[in-house]
């Protein structure tokens, strides 16, 4: 079974990001560094459906997020949706046409704990998959 996780954004920087932030997100209850992605990670609480928004911020020029941001500009970057396992996730996301782009593992206390990720591309909409795996 899915369920929504958290909304993805993408910005220059974490002050910036508070413009597209919904007012009642307050500040970052988790500010962590994903060196191997060279991201700086904020999570702020979310309201009603949206437990956590995320926000990225490049740390350099050869991340990822630092492409897709001299690309996109600043905003929303990915949807997430929690499943039990990846290989569900997976299961669900390619048989509707999704491309595989890549993932992750990263400890992230407010998602609470350590967490596998996948990245999908589903019609142009960046889609991640998350799945805990440890508690």
């Amino acid at each position: 079974m899915k369920r929504f996780h958290h909304l993805g954004f993408v910005s220059s920087s974490l002050e910036s990001a508070l413009a597209f932030l919904p007012r009642n997100s307050g500040n970052a209850v988790e500010v962590l560094e994903d060196h191997d992605q060279q991201n700086l990670i904020a999570i702020f609480s979310g309201s009603g459906t949206v437990d956590w928004f995320e926000v990225i911020v490049p740390l350099g020029p050869k991340s990822t997020v630092a492409n897709h941001l001299n690309r996109n500009g600043p905003g929303l970057h990915h949807l997430a949706f929690e499943f039990p396992s990846i290989r569900l996730g997976l299961d669900y996301f390619v048989a509707s046409h999704s491309v595989l782009l890549g993932g992750y593992q990263l400890e992230v206390a407010s998602f609470g704990g350590w967490i596998e990720t996948k990245f999908l591309s589903n019609k142009g909409v960046l889609i991640e998959i998350v799945a805990r795996t440890h508690e």
